[in-house]
């Protein structure tokens, strides 16, 4: 007989990394860790109240509740408990972990049965995210059916500790009912040359779900090497689920289609306030460029939050019509997302000709090379903090200077009278 079964600027987004804002979400990533479901002591949630499941963290857990009649219940897809009973074997015990706790030591965590499969739902799913990972481990019953065998499963290895046996969970991953990734984990496997290698996992293990990209949907189910071709799978359908980890990432927040500037000089915008993040906050949120498509002509840095770019106009009354992209990449805990800025300009120059006001360069800081932006031949001079010159030349029009030889550190750049500081890196 089979075990017991419980059915228990233009602007222009996109993401590569591969948001309605709601309270629930951690700081820096959305965590379903099951610590703010409130149980007694010894005990669990397994779907009676009929509510089909249980939100947690950025995460709808499916559950299947059916009530016979007659004092008979059955239940699949998650449970939540934090029963921790490592020894006592059987059906009766199929709440508890075989690690004696949640993740961490924490208290509860979820128990999925697969009949054949159990899911979470994924809130907020129409925003870009990384699925960072998910801690796993045995259910008890599971873990002592394999290691001992019972009246329905063998005893994983045979009497002799060689049959290659093995309890697989399987994670898919789904969005807008596509499949994206599958990810696999061993639960137990006995597959090993050396009987010594041979195991069943007892603590709690993460497993990396990046790979499955922006889905709105996992799904997991069960294999196993013990089957027979009535019954199907005979290994215990359960396992244990704690502190899953979802990353939402930078999205557009201005929804401005071009960034038009209208003099020459210096311009600053504050990337926080064209990026929003669902579950960082912008102060832990880091940016940097990727792309410049005028980059000779067009200054653009980052220091720290503030995108700083400089037009350097050295011809006088004359137009200076430009377009330049500049693609910002905005960093979140585990991902980033990519963000195009389309500038254009038509403007009149208004430097003097006989005299520099700015020293155009970049980049910095600085690791190899610094281009130096002019009009015309101008004599150029670098100094280290000391005052002692350390390279001099004439510039004309744009030229990269090799600084790879200088020593890290802070430097001065003259230019005409005109001093500027750089950092070497």
């Amino acid at each position: 007989m089979k075990m017991k079964k419980c059915y228990n600027f233009v602007l222009t987004f996109f993401c590569v990394g591969t948001l309605a804002l709601t309270p629930f979400f951690a700081t820096s990533q959305s965590l379903s860790g099951f610590e703010n479901l409130v149980l007694p002591a010894d005990s669990f949630w397994n779907g009676s109240d009929l509510s089909g499941g249980f939100q947690n963290g950025t995460g709808f857990f499916v559950n299947h509740f059916t009530d016979w009649g007659g004092g008979y219940t059955s239940w699949d897809g998650f449970a939540y408990s934090n029963m921790n009973d490592s020894i006592t074997s059987g059906y009766m015990n199929q709440y508890s972990t075989i690690a004696g706790s949640g993740y961490n030591g924490s208290q509860n965590f979820a128990v999925g049965y697969c009949y054949p499969t159990t899911k979470i739902r994924i809130l907020q799913a129409s925003h870009p995210k990384v699925l960072h990972g998910v801690y796993v481990t045995n259910n008890t019953y599971s873990a002592i059916s394999m290691r001992d065998g019972d009246a329905y499963s063998k005893k994983f290895g045979g009497s002799t500790g060689n049959d290659p046996d093995w309890f697989k969970l399987n994670i898919w991953g789904y969005a807008n009912g596509q499949a994206t990734d599958t990810v696999n984990f061993y639960l137990a496997d006995y597959r090993f040359a050396n009987n010594d290698s041979d195991y069943i996992v007892k603590n709690w293990s993460f497993v990396d779900l990046s790979s499955i990209g922006n889905a709105d949907s996992l799904e997991f189910s069960l294999a196993s090497s013990d089957n027979d071709s009535v019954w199907g799978m005979r290994t215990p359908s359960y396992f244990c689920l704690d502190n899953l980890l979802i990353d939402f990432l930078p999205e557009n927040e201005t929804g401005n289609d071009s960034i038009f500037l209208n003099h020459c000089g210096d311009f600053a915008f504050n990337l926080d306030t064209f990026f929003v993040d669902l579950d960082t906050p912008d102060s832990m949120l880091t940016y940097e460029i990727i792309y410049n498509s005028n980059q000779p002509f067009i200054n653009a840095y980052i220091n720290e939050n503030i995108l700083n770019v400089f037009v350097g106009c050295l011809t006088k009354n004359v137009n200076w019509i430009f377009n330049d992209t500049i693609v910002i990449r905005a960093h979140s805990a585990y991902g980033f997302t990519d963000i195009e800025y389309h500038f254009s300009a038509d403007i009149v120059g208004n430097v003097s000709l006989n005299k520099l006001n700015k020293i155009n360069f970049f980049p910095n800081p600085v690791v190899e090379y610094l281009q130096i932006i002019t009009d015309k031949n101008i004599e150029t001079l670098i100094y280290d903090i000391s005052g002692k010159k350390v390279w001099s030349g004439i510039i004309n029009h744009s030229e990269k200077i090799d600084v790879s030889y200088l020593i890290p550190g802070m430097y001065f750049i003259s230019c005409q009278g005109i001093v500027s500081k750089f950092i070497k890196m």
